[in-house]
Parts: structure tokens; C-alpha cells; sequence
């Protein structure tokens, strides 16, 4: 059965796992298990002040994440939503947003910052399709090694 449900410690391994895939799959080359948010998953992720980190879980099987970092106490990073290959159109991206959604209207943001990469088009037209605005990366208040689109969003 598949269920989405807050990160678990010991769930960091198959969470590098599938983003490696992801980006392999549209031939980005570098290593996530470098990422500084994966090297201390529970801190960079951290629930108790204004983060998550949910993923989709098939039978023990991580097949989507989907995350939300605290910048300030006005703006949020949302990031790594990837979802399995075999998942994709199925409707399991849209659930991990709309989930995620649901916690931030729960959070006193102001702001929702994104990253993406070009070729990721169907994420690229999900962020559009959800008022998400794309801006320079010029004053972009997060550090990416590889991103290449930046979006933001101003929340009610």
C-alpha cells in the first residue's frame, strides 16, 4: 500500500538513493550524497522548527519525496520533490504537493522559495501551474550547487 508519511530516521539511504536515480535519469551528474540537507537530514528538515521532509512509501519502498526547509521566520525553501519513474503520472507527485501544502497553511510563512532544473519540465509546469513566479538567481536567498530555475511564491 502506498502511504505518504513524515522522514524516519533510517530512511536516508533509500531518500539519496532516489533523488541519485532522478537526476541520473536526466543526466545530471553529481553525487547527492554530498548535499549538505542530506548529510543531516533530521536538522536541515527539521520539523520542530518550520520543516518536513514526507515521503511516499510503498511497502517499505521510498518511491517520492517532497521537503520544506525554514529560511526565516517569513520564508520557507521547498525542495527535493522527486518521484520515482514508474510513479509519475499516477497522481502520487500531486499528492506529495497538496500534503505539503497542507502543513505549510499550518506555518506562519510569508514566502515559498523553489529550485528546479531545466529539464525537469513536468516540475517546471507543476511550480507554474501553482503561482509560482520564476526570478533570477541573483538574490536568491538559498545556495544550490546544480539548480538552474528559481521560483518564488507569495503566500496569503
Amino acid at each position: 500500500m502506498i502511504k505518504i508519511r513524515p522522514y524516519h530516521e533510517g530512511d536516508d539511504a533509500q531518500i539519496i538513493a532516489l533523488i541519485q536515480e532522478v537526476l541520473d535519469e536526466y543526466g545530471i551528474e553529481q553525487d547527492v550524497s554530498q548535499e549538505s540537507d542530506l548529510q543531516d537530514i533530521p536538522a536541515y528538515f527539521d520539523f520542530s522548527n518550520g520543516g518536513g521532509l514526507w515521503v511516499l512509501d510503498n511497502d517499505g519502498q521510498i518511491v517520492g519525496t517532497i521537503g520544506l526547509h525554514k529560511i526565516s521566520d517569513e520564508a520557507c525553501y521547498f525542495l527535493r520533490f522527486y518521484v520515482k519513474k514508474e510513479y509519475r503520472g499516477q497522481g502520487w507527485g500531486s499528492k506529495l504537493w497538496h500534503h505539503r501544502a497542507e502543513y505549510l497553511k499550518t506555518l506562519p510563512y510569508k514566502k515559498a522559495y523553489a529550485t528546479s532544473f531545466h529539464a525537469f519540465t513536468e516540475a517546471l509546469e507543476f511550480y507554474r501551474t501553482h503561482d509560482y513566479k520564476e526570478v533570477d538567481k541573483e538574490g536568491f536567498p538559498v545556495e544550490t550547487r546544480w539548480a538552474d530555475v528559481f521560483f518564488v511564491k507569495e503566500l496569503a
